[in-house]
């Protein structure tokens, strides 16, 4: 844990050198984080969306299985039912 801390404290001031050093101006550093974001933030956004697509597709096609099971468990029931009613009495 403590080596994670000293890895993100060296990231965040390498990070911060960086941007003293940038050949860009302010204004033009900030646009292009601004576009960056946007962009990464919409490829989120985007993959967010196709995966609760998938997700969904995935859960009707269970709901679907699942009601044939339940169609053909109430068949084999009906079935036996029938089988049982029409077996003649036993003797006694």
């Amino acid at each position: 844990m403590k080596s994670l801390m000293w890895i993100l404290g060296g990231a965040l001031v390498g990070a911060g050198a960086a941007l003293l050093y940038a050949p860009m101006t302010g204004d033009r550093m900030r646009s292009l984080m601004r576009d960056k974001f946007t962009r990464y933030s919409n490829d989120v956004s985007d993959s967010v969306q196709s995966k609760a697509r998938h997700m969904r597709n995935k859960v009707k096609g269970w709901q679907h299985r699942a009601g044939e099971m339940v169609d053909t468990a109430g068949d084999m029931m009906h079935e036996m039912a029938t089988r049982r009613d029409e077996e003649p009495a036993p003797a006694m």
